[in-house]
């Protein structure tokens, strides 16, 4: 199992824990560290600031490497014709990173999500 296969599962993971397991991490800090298609080792890391079970996570996100950007992160859940609609807003674009392809890298993501959940 491939790095980034492990960060979206443990996405997953984390949306579909139970509010009474999750307690002790909440509003607690993460890291985690994944490989791109070439190889290349990055580490993201972040604050959670909201979890409401099934419905929404607020997240901090920012690079081990630049460790004075924050990055907020939003999802929103709501129920949609029998699945799942997520909203996903990314605020607070650190300006000197507007080279970083953000929407490919989330489309990439959520398609591994997607797969992930056998959709």
């Amino acid at each position: 199992m491939g790095s980034e296969t492990i960060l979206v599962k443990r996405l997953c993971d984390a949306l579909l824990i139970r509010r009474e397991k999750y307690r002790t991490c909440s509003r607690g800090s993460f890291s985690e560290t994944f490989a791109n298609s070439d190889g290349t080792e990055f580490t993201c890391q972040g604050i959670c600031k909201e979890i409401e079970v099934n419905s929404r996570l607020v997240f901090t996100l920012g690079w081990a490497n630049q460790p004075d950007v924050a990055e907020l992160i939003s999802l929103q859940f709501t129920p949609n014709e029998g699945g799942t609609l997520m909203l996903f807003e990314q605020s607070n674009i650190d300006p000197k990173t507007g080279l970083h392809n953000y929407e490919a890298g989330w489309r990439s993501t959520f398609q591994k999500l997607e797969k992930a959940l056998g959709k």
